[in-house]
């Protein structure tokens, strides 16, 4: 697959994050001029020739590769040599001794896209976003991705430390390392005939394991599915674009890259299937999945539930070099069908939920409008029933005030509601159908469509956290409400 203009005598062999080329360029000695380094004198001539940006290559330096990567303004840049590349293709693929993080270089941070599921690194609760500073005290500041590969990885059983900058906070980390296993695609039939498909990343076989799939999960009569793309970095454009032949129509574009040569669209290639979506995604979703998710949401698709993704919108090229090992720069950037930016910004899900479990479940919520809902909370308890599904609870309910109050976000959003917080008026405002309802902490009032509304008793913000007392969930949101004394359980159904 040819990414941008054709440069023939390039051979595209993969992506990384959305795609990767390897080739070998001839180059004559007008090309070059008298260098230091003929190596270096070779990877400026790349980045002067095929990077995004127009770069001089006489102002280029040509005497290290350092001092060459850091005079070109990209944070992606980086010279691997033969074994670290090697290393970076494993990655990609297979199962290695590590701890389970998908990494990559933001500036001078290595920086945590997504931990893997079930890995030490999930498990010990790292988060995207995080900074690695240091691995076993050896500063990662400043160096490569594949520099930070190679010191987190190493064999299954042995401990690494790691120094971790989280928002400021500066802490370490000691995990034992494991046979780490990628698991690209899993699917399964969930309650009331809902399809899920999990989408870890966009590998080679990824489309394949995808049309195997739906095939399966048609066989068994869904009538509606959820895509999972969280904690996926992307992987080859050629494997997402295929993918998304599913969804879209026909020739539909389903992202446009930008380059040097201008832009070029990419359209999907299939039919699609007519069947109710919900796409979930999170902080860890980046790239080819950022692809998929904002073609389905540009063309209203399906409903995208989750928060903020990564936002990695720039095209990675690997080049090849005379000695074995590869130059990769970025060479474009994408955009969705209608043209919005991802990179450094990410997509918005329409319907903001926080928490893996509470995201299946709204996810659920949605496909299944029209049927009543019910969720279960225990005062106190740090567990919830939604729809028959146990979810984790991080805001338990509690009595106050001879009151029994439960937490408005959660309990709001699976019954089907967006809520919306505004910082500055510190008002909370939740869409329930066609009401628009809202309310401030520690007031007893609350709009509902405009008209005010009095409650028994004030709402609580506690935490960082909303609560409203059960008698405001009945009435206002329209809600069945019971009570169990005997096991201090509020059961509510809509």
């Amino acid at each position: 697959m040819h990414f941008l203009r054709s440069r023939k005598p390039f051979s595209v062999v993969l992506t990384i994050l959305i795609t990767c080329w390897l080739g070998i360029m001839p180059l004559t000695g007008a090309a070059f001029a008298q260098s230091v380094d003929p190596l270096v004198e070779e990877a400026a001539y790349y980045l002067a020739n095929f990077h995004v940006k127009e770069l001089d290559l006489k102002a280029l330096p040509k005497t290290s590769m350092d001092e060459l990567l850091k005079a070109v303004d990209d944070p992606y840049v980086e010279y691997m040599e033969p074994q670290k590349f090697q290393r970076f293709t494993e990655s990609l693929d297979g199962s290695f001794g590590g701890v389970g993080i998908q990494i990559e270089k933001r500036g001078d941070y290595i920086t945590v896209i997504a931990p893997v599921k079930n890995t030490p690194a999930y498990q010990a609760g790292l988060k995207p976003g995080d900074r690695i500073l240091a691995v076993d005290g050896n500063s990662l500041v400043g160096a490569s991705t594949e520099t930070a590969i190679s010191l987190i990885r190493g064999k299954p059983g042995t401990k690494v430390t790691l120094t971790l900058d989280r928002e400021g906070e500066v802490f370490q980390v000691t995990l034992e390392r494991a046979l780490i296993k990628i698991r690209g695609t899993e699917w399964k039939v969930l309650e009331d005939s809902v399809g899920y498909l999990r989408l870890a990343t966009f590998g080679k076989s990824t489309p394949a394991e995808v049309d195997q799939a739906l095939a399966e999960l048609t066989n068994q009569g869904i009538k509606s599915l959820i895509v999972d793309l969280r904690s996926n970095p992307g992987g080859l454009l050629a494997a997402v674009i295929e993918i998304a032949g599913n969804f879209l129509p026909q020739g539909a574009p389903v992202v446009h890259v930008r380059g040097r040569d201008g832009q070029e669209s990419f359209p999907a290639k299939g039919k699609g299937i007519a069947i109710p979506l919900v796409v979930l995604v999170d902080g860890g979703s980046a790239s080819g999945s950022e692809i998929l998710a904002g073609a389905i949401q540009d063309y209203n698709l399906g409903a995208i539930v989750g928060t903020n993704t990564f936002g990695k919108g720039s095209v990675q090229t690997l080049f090849e070099l005379s000695n074995g090992g590869v130059l990769k720069m970025t060479t474009a950037k994408y955009v969705t069908p209608v043209g919005r930016l991802i990179e450094g910004v990410g997509l918005l899900p329409e319907h903001q939920v926080a928490g893996a479990d509470n995201q299946l479940a709204y996810a659920l919520g949605l496909l299944g409008r029209g049927r009543s809902r019910q969720v279960v909370l225990t005062i106190a308890g740090k567990e919830a029933e939604v729809a028959g599904r146990k979810v984790a609870l991080e805001t338990p309910p509690f009595i106050r005030q001879d009151r029994a109050f439960v937490p408005l976000r959660f309990v709001s959003e699976s019954l089907g509601a967006v809520v919306n917080w505004e910082q500055e008026s510190q008002k909370a405002t939740i869409f329930l159908g066609t009401d628009k309802i809202t309310l401030a902490p520690g007031r007893q009032t609350a709009l509902v469509n405009g008209k005010e509304k009095t409650m028994d008793v004030s709402s609580i913000l506690e935490k960082g956290r909303i609560y409203v007392p059960i008698r405001f969930v009945a009435e206002v949101l329209g809600s069945k409400v019971e009570w169990d004394g005997l096991l201090s359980q509020v059961r509510i159904t809509r």
